[in-house]
C-alpha cells in the first residue's frame, strides 16, 4: 500500500522541479502527454573483468497517467529523443510504473 497520494507523486514528477514533459505514443495510435522522470542507467555485463558497461534509459511515471494497454512497441517523446517501449511496463504497486526504453534512430 502506498504512503503517499497520488497529489505526492504528481508533485515529484513536477517539470518545474525533477520532472520533464513526456509525450507517449501508443503503437495503435493516441497520445498522451504528462510528467516523468527519465534516467539512463549503466547496466554492467559479462561475468569477466573488464564487463562490458549498456546504458539502459528508463522512464518512471505514475501508472495512472499510462494509456490503458500501454506496452513495448510504443513510443516516447522526451526532450526531444525518440524512445521506444522495450519492455512490459513494471508497475511497482504504489502507483508508479518504470518503463525499460531504447533509442530509436
Amino acid at each position: 500500500m502506498a504512503v503517499e497520494s497520488a497529489a505526492d507523486r504528481a508533485a515529484f514528477l513536477d517539470v518545474d522541479e525533477f520532472g520533464l514533459s513526456v509525450t507517449y505514443t501508443r503503437s495503435g495510435g493516441g497520445v498522451s502527454v504528462f510528467a516523468g522522470i527519465f534516467d539512463e542507467v549503466d547496466d554492467m555485463m559479462g561475468l569477466t573483468d573488464p564487463g562490458i558497461v549498456s546504458a539502459s534509459p528508463v522512464l518512471t511515471c505514475r501508472t495512472a497517467d499510462l494509456p490503458t494497454g500501454a506496452g513495448e512497441g510504443d513510443t516516447l517523446s522526451i526532450d526531444g529523443d525518440t524512445y521506444a517501449v522495450a519492455a512490459p511496463p513494471r508497475h511497482d504497486g504504489t502507483g508508479m510504473t518504470t518503463l525499460t526504453l531504447e533509442a530509436v534512430s
